[in-house]
């Protein structure tokens, strides 16, 4: 670690201190709704992968009226209306996941395959 003169005598501790960590750059650049605002892999599959003519993101400003939840309280788990649910393939590897439990600030973690059987998921590779 390099540490200028002044902080020398602290280094046993400041080392003591270093945790492992991911440095993630950003750029600032136009996207489409469908591609990804980190990283810029796009969200979305081949419809026809997930047995859909189809396949969109809803836009924020129509998530109450056509789901009935509040932004950010969107939840694939009783919904009020049935709507094809896709979930990453790459989810099933973990052991668990956290979604939104319906209500906004109220979330649930179960595991990928249990989140699938309870709001008949499908996993497909969304992200290329």
């Amino acid at each position: 670690m390099d540490l200028p003169e002044i902080l020398a005598e602290q280094r046993e501790f400041l080392e003591s201190t270093l945790r492992p960590s991911v440095e993630i750059s950003f750029e600032l650049r136009s996207t489409k709704p469908w591609e990804s605002k980190l990283g810029g892999c796009p969200y979305l599959a081949d419809a026809a992968s997930v047995g859909e003519k189809s396949i969109a993101m809803l836009p924020s400003k129509e998530i109450t009226a056509t789901t009935g939840y509040v932004k950010g309280g969107c939840s694939p788990i009783g919904r009020k209306k049935h709507f094809t649910t896709v979930i990453d393939a790459s989810a099933q590897d973990l052991t668990s996941l956290t979604v939104s439990a319906g209500k906004l600030g109220l979330q649930i973690t179960l595991a990928p395959q249990d989140l699938a059987k309870i709001c008949e998921a499908k996993f497909a590779q969304l992200t290329i």
